[in-house]
């Protein structure tokens, strides 16, 4: 009885104010104002009210766990602004085909501050009613949303057109493999490897506008209009983490040109070395018209699965 009695206290915590005003800020900075003014304060604002309601709301799905909940956030919120959850990311993007995103930017971490206040507001009493049950559901409900549209870019903006007949690939393998293993093996005819940081993207486009990226903090993706030009073709620089592009690389009759992959260092102690091969032209784009859903696509991933196999 006093357990129910408790969670039922421990639930209107979804409707204290601050935590309503937090969650509407965090609603009206990532829909509205990421994308009309893209400066530090918006970038800072969704990780403090982000942070805050993240705390409360799993305080409301633990309420016996009081301070290792709140202590559970600053752990996770540390882990997941610095270079460690990259794996992880790679892995939502590649395998889950996620478009999780997030900016590695240690002052993030000033954030943590809210959780003592967090730790310390008390659920309000407001008396038992369908009214509230309601506010309850809806809150907790609107609140989980928030969470996953926070780090989910939107699908339409994830994605950008490739090079002329490039076929995307974007899996990733770990291995036991040092690094040096792994470029020998993608290159045992030493054609010779070309290591990049930067890629051009064609700008789609949609009625009047374009996709452009901001330079801003919270590298927010914005529409913008641009003059139309029947003879300039508009392209996005892109600079992304060290990745080499092989010329050609045979597999199973067919040849790869311009591979591109990375190689960098996997979380998982066993498997040290993460290899993600993103994308290669084709002269045959005929071949992969249905290739995530073909046999070829199950067949390169067997091939690289054993080539990176120590």
């Amino acid at each position: 009885m006093y357990f129910s009695s408790m969670r039922t206290r421990s639930y209107t915590l979804l409707l204290h104010p601050l935590f309503l005003l937090s969650l509407v800020l965090l609603l009206l900075n990532d829909f509205y104002l990421k994308y009309e003014f893209h400066n530090w304060l918006t970038g800072k604002l969704s990780d403090f009210a982000g942070l805050f309601v993240f705390a409360i709301f799993l305080v409301v799905l633990f309420p016996q766990s009081g301070k290792p909940a709140i202590i559970f956030c600053a752990l996770f919120f540390c882990w997941w602004k610095s270079s460690l959850s990259n794996s992880f990311i790679h892995f939502v993007n590649s395998q889950l085909s996620l478009p999780v995103h997030r900016v590695v930017d240690y002052t993030d971490l000033f954030a943590l501050l809210v959780l003592p206040l967090a730790d310390r507001i008390t659920p309000p009493e407001y008396p038992a009613s369908f009214i509230r049950t309601a506010a309850i559901y809806a809150t907790g409900i609107v609140s989980f949303l928030s969470f996953c549209a926070t780090s989910m870019i939107p699908r339409q903006m994830a994605y950008y057109p490739y090079r002329e007949n490039e076929v995307t690939y974007n899996m990733q393998f770990n291995s036991r493999l040092s690094r040096a293993d792994i470029l020998e093996r993608l290159d045992p005819k030493k054609l010779g490897y070309k290591k990049d940081s930067v890629r051009f993207y064609r700008v789609a486009e949609t009625g009047d506008f374009f996709q452009r990226i901001t330079n801003s903090p919270d590298s927010t993706i914005i529409w913008a209009p641009v003059v139309h030009n029947t003879d300039t073709t508009l392209f996005v620089r892109k600079r992304e983490g060290d990745f080499f592009i092989l010329p050609w690389y045979e597999l199973e009759g067919d040849t790869l040109y311009n591979l591109e992959f990375s190689v960098y260092k996997s979380a998982i102690k066993k498997k040290p070395t993460a290899i993600q091969i993103k994308s290669f032209q084709t002269k045959n784009p005929a071949l992969y018209k249905d290739f995530y859903n073909g046999s070829r696509h199950k067949r390169y991933k067997k091939h690289f699965k054993d080539l990176f196999r120590k």
